[in-house]
């Protein structure tokens, strides 16, 4: 059978392997502890006030969307955005903002400038198959969920690993995926938190070398990613402090709440009129007492893999307790951006060891230097270090379900399943891992018909390297 992109037909071939319903909703508010940094600034004609550019680093804003299990709503129950009510856009708006942002990631690359009006036409109906704010559903046995923080890698979005968080969020879990507002992403809207005077920034893809770094001279791209990472981990620490709170005490407490999807703000029951009921109520109502929030598992890709290693190993930001991590899953980790050797001297005590899952793209296991830092990491660690064959660096994003769904949906499968066995503590019987022995990254390689080199083995292989 023929198959028609994803890109084409308008909705994301998303693969659901548990038995929920997954739900979907977007919360923006002031974050708790807000700074911002002198340095670097912002290319800009806006001007802060004392005259300069406005800064480009920060944590001003705290905002994410939520994947979680859902309960099926009646047709017709919420307003939805196409008849069938399963869908959520899937690109943020403004959309020709965010693919100018894309397109500033890929240098201006060919591809990405024969895509860009495909995805401009096509991006404005393209979704992922979601109930927006549909309420949480009930486990079994009265079980609560746990909590999932997923942290997007250079040039990702809340929505990019859409098929990530729905393949976990149809298992039980409550996933909420930044929209890190640290310049890594190819653009967000800082908005300016109903304070009367105060104007929207649109801050798009950061290149350091565009960036104002008086009165100091420029530094390198790393120095630019490290102070990147400082961000991303607060914004990880208010993401948590953020659910926490409005599961506990309600939106009350969060300034300038926000609860939207990309089509807009939340819907009214058919059943109901405006003057008689409070969506977020309504919405919030279903999250009593449903989610565990002691119980916190990490995920990231790349950049966002690298986030959550940083976190793991550093003291928590001013303000913040230490996070109850449980588990944690880097999916292609980049960790050239991670200060060496390791945690600071600063530390007054060792981080708490975390049960940890790296999976590996074919490209990055052959990267050797890379791949020799981070099965290290792993290793001191005491945890897991597998590589897939025939993966790439983007294949846990939802980017090839655009086009190449059939291969891509096969791999992002495998990902799943051992990431849920991971979270289920029952890694080693999962039938990619089992009876596997793990070759403490001495992997084998061999060339193929065009002489390039490759892992040994066939296309969607799991090669393990640590198990713990």
């Amino acid at each position: 059978m023929s198959y028609i992109p994803g890109i084409i037909t308008g909705t994301l071939p998303i693969p659901f392997p548990g038995p929920h319903t997954v739900g979907y909703a977007t919360l923006r508010h002031t974050p708790s502890h807000p700074y911002t940094l002198p340095a670097p600034r912002l290319p800009s004609t806006s001007k802060g006030d004392d005259g300069k550019g406005v800064s480009a680093l920060g944590v001003r804003q705290a905002e994410y969307s939520i994947y979680y299990p859902c309960e099926k709503p009646n047709k017709g129950w919420f307003w939805q955005r196409d008849k069938q009510g399963t869908s959520i856009s899937w690109l943020p708006r403004p959309i020709e903002f965010v693919l100018e942002g894309w397109r500033r990631f890929a240098n201006d690359h060919p591809l990405m400038r024969a895509a860009a009006p495909i995805l401009k036409f096509t991006g404005g109906r393209l979704g992922a198959p979601l109930y927006p704010l549909a309420p949480l559903a009930s486990l079994a046995d009265s079980d609560k969920s746990k909590l999932v923080i997923f942290s997007h890698g250079l040039a990702g979005t809340k929505n990019a690993y859409s098929a990530v968080c729905s393949a976990l969020a149809s298992e039980g879990n409550v996933v909420l995926a930044i929209a890190h507002a640290d310049g890594s992403g190819p653009g967000v809207i800082l908005y300016p938190n109903d304070v009367v005077g105060e104007e929207e920034v649109r801050l798009g893809y950061l290149k350091f070398q565009e960036l104002d770094w008086s009165p100091g001279k420029t530094p390198d791209v790393m120095r630019l990613r490290s102070m990147q990472l400082d961000i991303r981990v607060s914004e990880v620490y208010e993401a948590y402090t953020s659910f926490s709170t409005l599961i506990r005490s309600g939106p009350q407490d969060l300034p300038s709440f926000h609860l939207y999807t990309e089509d807009g703000p939340p819907p009214i029951p058919a059943h109901k009129s405006k003057s008689d009921v409070d969506p977020k109520a309504a919405w919030l109502d279903s999250w009593r007492n449903k989610v565990d929030v002691d119980d916190l598992t990490l995920v990231g890709h790349s950049f966002g893999g690298g986030t959550l290693l940083h976190l793991l190993s550093s003291s928590p930001p001013a303000g913040f307790g230490r996070l109850p991590v449980r588990k944690a899953v880097a999916l292609d980790p980049w960790v050239d951006p991670l200060p060496m050797p390791g945690p600071s001297k600063e530390m007054q005590e060792a981080p708490p060891r975390v049960p940890l899952l790296a999976i590996n793209s074919e490209g990055f296991t052959l990267w050797r230097t890379h791949f020799n830092r981070l099965s290290g990491l792993i290793r001191k660690n005491g945890g897991s270090l597998v590589s897939i064959i025939g993966c790439d660096h983007q294949t846990f994003s939802d980017f090839p379900l655009l086009v190449t769904a059939p291969s891509a949906t096969k791999l992002i499968t495998k990902i799943n399943s051992m990431t849920n066995s991971f979270m289920h503590d029952d890694l080693a019987n999962n039938v990619e891992i089992k009876e596997k022995e793990p070759d403490k990254g001495d992997y084998k390689t061999k060339k193929d018909a065009k002489g390039r080199t490759k892992l040994d083995g066939g296309w969607g292989d799991v090669v393990v390297h640590e198990l713990s």
